[in-house]
């Protein structure tokens, strides 16, 4: 995996839409996981670009329609988690050093 784009790995799309629900969630009602995801989107003109109508003509690129007809290109996302630790980093605690230097602070 390293080295290749995540939206390449295998299931990226499925659980990328499983935490954009769990954002909307969580930015609703405060319950469940505490996680938000940022979007950065920028509007497509079709008289400025020929892009194609739908995103099945252009494969990988992600599109929404908004209430005014305007096409939003999603170029960029942030995941911020309150609490959590990636795995590659839990998986490291049994390390004296590493548990040391993060017990005592706050959050671990």
């Amino acid at each position: 995996m390293w080295g290749s784009l995540f939206s390449e790995k295998e299931g990226f799309v499925e659980e990328t839409a499983d935490d954009v629900k769990k954002s909307e969630a969580y930015r609703t009602t405060e319950e469940g996981e505490a996680l938000r995801i940022f979007v950065a989107e920028v509007d497509v003109e079709p008289a400025v670009a020929p892009f194609p109508h739908s995103a099945a003509e252009c494969p990988g690129l992600r599109y929404r329609t908004v209430d005014d007809g305007t096409r939003m290109l999603s170029v960029g996302a942030a995941f911020i988690r309150d609490n959590w630790l990636p795995g590659h980093v839990e998986s490291q605690f049994h390390v004296d050093a590493i548990r040391a230097e993060l017990e005592g602070k706050a959050g671990f």
